[in-house]
C-alpha cells in the first residue's frame, strides 16, 4: 500500500490534530498530511469521481483548503 501526501493550508492544522492524522510542516508554510492511499472508484452512478477530492473527503479534509495531493 502506498502513502499519499496531502499539502494543506495551515488553516486545517487544528482539524488535522483533532483527527490524529500524521503531519509535518513544509518549508513553504504548508501542512503536509501523510496518509495511506485508498481505492477510488472511477464513477459513482455514472458520475466521474475526482480521486484527490474523494481522498480528502475520506479523511474529512476540506478540499478547498488543499493545495496538492501526491504519492509519497
Amino acid at each position: 500500500m502506498n502513502n499519499v501526501i496531502i499539502h494543506c493550508k495551515p488553516s486545517l492544522l487544528d482539524s488535522i490534530k483533532e483527527m490524529g492524522l500524521y503531519y509535518t510542516h513544509s518549508p513553504n508554510g504548508e501542512v503536509d498530511v501523510i496518509v495511506p492511499d485508498i481505492d477510488t472508484p472511477d464513477h459513482i452512478d455514472g458520475v466521474y469521481i475526482d480521486p484527490d477530492q474523494y481522498l480528502c473527503e475520506f479523511y474529512c479534509l476540506d478540499y478547498d483548503q488543499v493545495n496538492c495531493v501526491e504519492l509519497a
